[in-house]
């Protein structure tokens, strides 16, 4: 091997190494800028994910206090239909 072939064939390896060296930290910082837009990504849904939490815990709530308060309407229908019932026992007696 002459010295010019020794000095391409170090020349190649060189630019070989330098190629490879730089995909290798291209695919390293890709990598890690796929990951932190993950990581946002993940933080954002967590955020999503309490609000939806809050919501589904009002609602529930207010869902208990409609449930509630069609029960004592309920109740109180019942008594206004027995008070009119004794009511038309008593105006028959009346009329009587």
């Amino acid at each position: 091997m002459t010295d010019k072939e020794h000095r391409i064939f170090w020349g190649v390896v060189l630019l070989l190494s330098a190629f490879i060296f730089g995909v290798g930290i291209g695919g390293l910082i890709t990598g890690l800028r796929y990951d932190a837009e993950i990581r946002t990504d993940q933080l954002d849904l967590q955020v999503q994910v309490d609000g939806v939490a809050k919501d589904k815990a009002v609602i529930d709530s207010l869902a208990k206090k409609l449930i509630f308060h069609i029960e004592q309407l309920e109740l109180e229908r019942e008594r206004l239909h027995r008070l009119q019932i004794e009511l038309s026992k008593g105006e028959k007696n009346v009329k009587n």
